[in-house]
């Protein structure tokens, strides 16, 4: 009985996963992620704020500003891009950014809500 609700539950799991996610938006998502992600390496901060969607509170330039300017002192310059995962997620979309740095590998993740906006932005 425990290895049938296991299953189950993977299965529920599984069901949140990028193959829901259309093709072309899939490939919008994945060019925003990387943008936007181009734009906190060059300290471009302003231009992410306008990405943000209205609903968000205090994800602004200064804020971001704050949060990232300090990430090449710390772990190195970055170097490429690894690999891209997405998921639809209650509010939208989760596209996760799997980076590498001279001394850390990273991952930016980037939710938005149904109209491209984002609600969120975490470095991991």
């Amino acid at each position: 009985m425990k290895k049938l609700v296991l299953l189950f539950c993977l299965i529920c799991l599984c069901g949140c996963s990028s193959n829901d996610i259309p093709k072309e938006k899939k490939e919008e998502l994945k060019q925003k992620s990387l943008m936007l992600m181009e734009y906190l390496q060059k300290g471009e901060y302003e231009k992410v704020g306008k990405e943000v969607s209205l609903a968000v509170v205090g994800l602004d330039a200064e804020i971001l500003r704050h949060e990232f300017s300090k990430v090449p002192d710390v772990y190195g310059e970055f170097q490429n891009v690894d690999k891209i995962k997405m998921m639809r997620i209650e509010s939208g979309y989760q596209v996760i950014v799997f980076i590498n740095f001279e001394n850390y590998k990273a991952e930016y993740s980037f939710a938005y809500d149904e109209n491209g906006k984002v609600l969120g932005i975490y470095f991991k």
